[in-house]
């Protein structure tokens, strides 16, 4: 579902809408200072919360907490968005975004190995083909690794999955 548009307009002024939190984590002005700037703004919207897509908000929360260098609130928040709503579209995005913290932030490999294939199954189950491309890359990258799976080239900590619809 998308998010009513009279809710963008009675947000309070410091919180920013989806959208403009998704530039900030995956647009063109991406980066550390614009991922603070997210976490900031999820931080705010989390106080007093705006009536949004919740399962989006916890999944945007999570990516910014991420890049933010904020690894265990990124893990508890993409958790919410995958066990609170495990039919959303974000559910694929947040599992993967865990499974990439579990493997590079947490050096738990085989945390990340079943974070990637539960979004992967659920990416086909909801038939997001993007998402299943990415777990999928995920997954073979694991895959292709010899000796010591930490170092397997896997899809960068701040990779991004495309929802087939805003």
């Amino acid at each position: 579902p998308r998010t009513d548009p009279r809710i963008e307009t009675a947000r309070p002024r410091d919180h920013l809408s989806p959208s403009e939190i998704e530039r900030r984590l995956s647009g063109p002005e991406a980066g550390p200072t614009a991922a603070r700037a997210a976490f900031a703004a999820c931080r705010s919207i989390a106080e007093s919360f705006d009536g949004r897509d919740v399962p989006r908000f916890l999944e945007q929360y999570g990516r910014a907490a991420a890049r933010s260098g904020e690894p265990e609130v990124a893990a508890v928040m993409l958790a919410r968005c995958f066990v609170l709503h495990p039919a959303s579209r974000w559910t694929p995005s947040s599992l993967l975004e865990s499974a990439t913290l579990h493997r590079h932030a947490f050096g738990d490999e085989d945390a990340g190995q079943r974070l990637a294939r539960r979004s992967l199954a659920t990416a086909r189950a909801l038939g997001l083909r993007e998402a299943i491309a990415a777990a999928e890359a995920f997954l073979a990258a694991s895959e292709s690794t010899t000796a010591d799976p930490r170092e397997a080239s896997s899809p960068a900590p701040n990779t991004t999955i495309r929802t087939d619809s805003p």
